[in-house]
């Protein structure tokens, strides 16, 4: 087991200095160390060495002690035996395994802090299952009100314990110090009291602490922080929607690992051995990212967390207008997902026959997938904005409509009216032409010639 987990500790090993080395090539060095989780990786590298080089020395001084046991003369004594040497002998021996106790002390503590950092380095692991970091971002989340929560339940859980002690130490031992009075809340919090010994020393006192303490620290704070991160959790969950079990990525990595192997026994059939060694799915990633035109921030987000990606289409989908299955709707990787060639054009990325046909039909399964939740991880207010600013359009283009029907008809009026206006302008220019012809002819009127008049005395003109 030692040598593995000195393996385990080189490998570990290698691997960060080849990332140093490559964010040092990309000039990212800072961000490298700026990432929490690299920072870990070295202090557990830099811990097992320290348990590793105290080991050795344990060892060592194990073996320089045996050593000098060993020379020492045993009884009985011989009478030319110099006492005074013998002692100091001795001395040193003891000094020795002293100082040698204190260097196990010192591998214990490695030890413990080395387990310690291992647990965050399983931390870092859960971040590539989608429900182990959903609840690791979601307790994340909730670190400030849980810290302001501490605050006020220290100071509440304090004042109990100095109540306690000023109550029964003068006549109970697990209440006689301020050590013990903290030992004993403790145990009462977590569910294990002695309620009788000071229900015997003082009734009174013993019930209106013991109430309170239960009333306030129990029922209300306690609640209250199980409260608070049932909230953050269900606000994440919502944000991030409905996630796969650690079953189910159990099962598609059997799955995966079937593929794989008959990936590569194809290979082999076909005598070639050094592709059938390689990766599948080597430089795919990098190529499909730049097909899609991811942005920087959304791929570094993706490269922290296995739900990376969908909170950065959460925080797109939010500060969009439209939404972000709207604003996708003309993206270049979606001409390419509904080509009917599909398949050429992940081979142009870096991709065989059969990894492209596979990749096809695991993405047409998580596509249908996420259509299915996609209605279930919608923000309720920010959809209610939408539906707001979406009758707001369709109102103006109404409006449009009605104004451009407005115009429309005028202009039609308008045209009636210019035509019915040139037509009377060349009416009068007509009649204007006549009368200056009738002038040119001396006729003085166009009007009709007066009836005869039946009556005497008229003068009738000649017809």
């Amino acid at each position: 087991p030692e040598f593995i987990w000195l393996f385990l500790i080189l490998s570990l090993l290698l691997q960060e200095l080849w990332q140093v080395l490559k964010a040092a090539y990309h000039r990212k060095l800072h961000d490298y160390f700026a990432d929490g989780w690299n920072v870990v990786d070295w202090i557990s590298i830099l811990t097992g060495g320290g348990v590793i080089a105290v080991w050795l020395l344990v060892i060592q001084g194990s073996s320089s002690l045996t050593s000098t046991v060993v020379t020492l003369p045993r009884s009985p004594l011989p009478n030319t035996l110099n006492s005074e040497e013998y002692r100091t002998a001795w001395t040193g021996l003891l000094q020795d395994a002293t100082d040698l106790y204190q260097l196990r002390e010192i591998h214990w503590f490695l030890l413990f802090a080395y387990s310690t950092i291992i647990t965050l380095r399983f931390l870092k692991g859960f971040l590539g299952q989608q429900k182990l970091a959903m609840i690791q971002y979601a307790m994340a989340r909730s670190t400030t009100d849980v810290f302001h929560f501490q605050i006020v339940f220290v100071i509440m859980f304090v004042t109990f314990v100095i109540g306690g002690h000023v109550l029964f130490g003068a006549a109970l031992e697990e209440w006689s110090t301020v050590g013990n009075s903290l030992s004993s809340a403790i145990k009462m919090l977590m569910g294990a009291f002695d309620f009788e010994n000071m229900y015997d020393y003082a009734p009174f006192s013993a019930t209106a602490w013991f109430w309170l303490f239960l009333l306030t620290m129990v029922f209300l704070l306690m609640k209250l922080l199980t409260a608070m991160l049932v909230y953050h959790f269900a606000k994440f969950r919502r944000i991030v929607g409905p996630t796969e079990s650690i079953f189910v990525d159990a099962w598609n990595g059997f799955r995966d690992l079937i593929w794989r192997l008959e990936w590569r026994w194809d290979y082999i059939r076909m005598w070639d051995f050094l592709a059938a060694f390689q990766n599948p799915y080597e430089d795919l990633m990098d190529g499909v990212m730049t097909k899609a035109n991811i942005r920087p921030e959304m791929a570094e987000m993706m490269e922290k967390s296995v739900l990376g990606l969908r909170l950065a289409q959460a925080k797109r989908d939010v500060v969009s207008m439209d939404g972000l299955a709207v604003e996708m709707q003309n993206h270049p990787a979606i001409e390419v997902l509904k080509a009917k060639e599909m398949q050429k054009e992940l081979r142009k990325i870096a991709a065989d026959p059969a990894t492209a046909d596979h990749l096809i039909d695991e993405c047409d399964k998580q596509h249908k997938k996420h259509l299915l939740w996609a209605r279930k991880i919608q923000h309720l207010d920010v959809e209610k904005a939408r539906g707001f600013l979406s009758m707001l359009r369709s109102q103006r283009d109404q409006l449009n409509t009605y104004c451009d029907q407005i115009e429309n008809g005028f202009a039609e009026e308008m045209s009636g009216l210019i035509d019915g206006l040139e037509g009377l302008e060349v009416s009068i220019a007509e009649a204007f032409e006549g009368l200056l012809e009738l002038r040119s002819t001396e006729v003085d009127s166009l009007a009709l010639c007066p009836p005869r008049l039946p009556y005497a005395g008229t003068s009738l003109r000649n017809e």
